[in-house]
């Protein structure tokens, strides 16, 4: 190794670095998985730089069932979601149950007349609903997408 570093000379330890240490990782558990058990679910790994400071410990993934979002989100999407994060009167695309499911929708507040609102991007749905906790409830808001595509 001597010889190789004098050949180009350089120092013999400039010859030996590290390897870059791999980004660290953030496990992310399902939400929609059949069981109730949590060591059940399954899990999602993601880059922390992803996360863009956001905790681990809030954020679960959700893989979308519906086409309610489509173009922007579509049927078999992955979604990470933020758990502590349920403010319907900040702007965004939220995971909510209802009576029929889960669903996930683009809340706009109106500062108007006080009152939120669901909006979906799929025009074959119902494109505008009103906002009502108490036959939605917020989940969270979608913080990441990850596109499926076949």
């Amino acid at each position: 190794m001597k010889k190789i570093a004098d050949g180009l000379k350089i120092k013999l330890d400039e010859l030996y670095h590290e390897a870059p240490n791999p980004q660290p990782t953030e496990l992310i558990t399902f939400y929609n998985q059949p069981t109730d058990n949590e060591s059940e679910r399954d899990i999602l790994t993601l880059d922390c730089s992803l996360l863009r400071g956001l905790q681990s410990r809030d954020l679960l993934a959700y893989e979308v069932l519906d086409d309610a979002m489509s173009q922007t989100i579509s049927l078999g999407d992955t979604v990470i979601f933020n758990t502590k994060s349920k403010n319907p009167a900040i702007d965004g695309i939220y995971l909510f149950a209802h009576c029929h499911g889960n669903s996930l929708g683009r809340i706009i507040f109106s500062t108007f007349i006080g009152v939120s609102k669901i909006r979906l991007d799929n025009p074959l749905h119902a494109t505008e609903i009103n906002f009502d906790p108490k036959e939605h409830t917020l989940l969270g808001k979608i913080v990441l997408v990850i596109k499926r595509f076949d």
